[in-house]
């Protein structure tokens, strides 16, 4: 038995190769653009990125009376009272397995570290999102005395879109670039709110593209090295709001 001509041989190899190279290259492309981003990330750069979503820091010289917020838990235990303040409710609601309910707000804030310009690009959205168990249900704390007030937001990030469109994002205001002219030690603020779409729990994370001095730099904003985690629990499952000292099912409008 006689072997095939080395020419041949060497041709399907290379053939083989090819494909198999072509392969990998489309099933790594997800791999490639993340690390993309982590090697952007972690590039130099004048600009530090730092996020809150702190009530205290959002919402700082507003009435808490005025400020409306949901939770969803995995299940409810009506028998806990909830904390007296708005600020103290998401670490209670964590430590129930919770998270913000509708929607989450994220107070980025930038620092410059040199003289130069500064363009803001929309939120590249990483998501991922699971079913809501049965038991599920919304906590709320309702604003009582005064008006519902609603924050100036930048950019709304839309999580049930993302999960068919990765990098979708829809601008609030986006008539005009959001950019400055910056000098060392100056800081800058603006708001994102991330809205989930349909019902599930979301955990997701931003890299957030800058442009610094007429460089593209990237930054990832997450929950201290964690995604952040937001929810929508259907409208059929159970709701409460505390007030009084008590748990109470919100009254369904009524319409004349």
């Amino acid at each position: 038995m006689t072997g095939l001509p080395r020419d041949i041989l060497f041709s399907l190899v290379g053939v083989v190769l090819t494909v198999v190279s072509s392969f990998l290259l489309l099933m790594t492309e997800p791999a490639q653009r993340s690390l993309r981003r982590w090697l952007l990330a972690r590039g130099p750069g004048p600009i530090t990125v730092s996020v809150t979503t702190k009530y205290e820091s959002i919402w700082a010289g507003h009435p808490q009376a005025w400020i409306g917020q949901s939770f969803y838990v995995p299940r409810a235990e009506l028998s806990r009272q909830p904390p007296g303040t708005l600020a103290e409710w998401p670490d209670w609601i964590r430590s129930q397995g919770g998270a913000a309910e509708g929607e989450l707000l994220l107070l980025v804030t930038l620092v410059c570290d040199a003289d130069t310009t500064v363009v803001v690009r929309p939120p590249l959205l990483d998501v991922e999102r699971k079913d809501i168990g049965p038991a599920a249900t919304k906590l709320m704390w309702q604003p009582q005395g005064g008006p519902t007030i609603m924050p100036t937001v930048r950019f709304e990030v839309r999580l049930g879109l993302g999960l068919s469109q990765p990098d979708a994002m829809d601008a609030a205001d986006g008539s005009t670039p959001l950019s400055w002219a910056m000098t060392r030690g100056d800081a800058q603020q603006f708001l994102i709110r991330a809205i989930p779409d349909w019902p599930g729990v979301y955990s997701w994370s931003l890299h957030l593209p800058l442009v610094v001095g007429g460089r593209e730099v990237i930054r990832k904003v997450d929950d201290d090295g964690s995604p952040f985690q937001t929810a929508k629990v259907p409208e059929s499952q159970a709701a409460f709001f505390w007030a009084g000292g008590d748990w109470h099912e919100p009254v369904p409008p009524h319409f004349a």
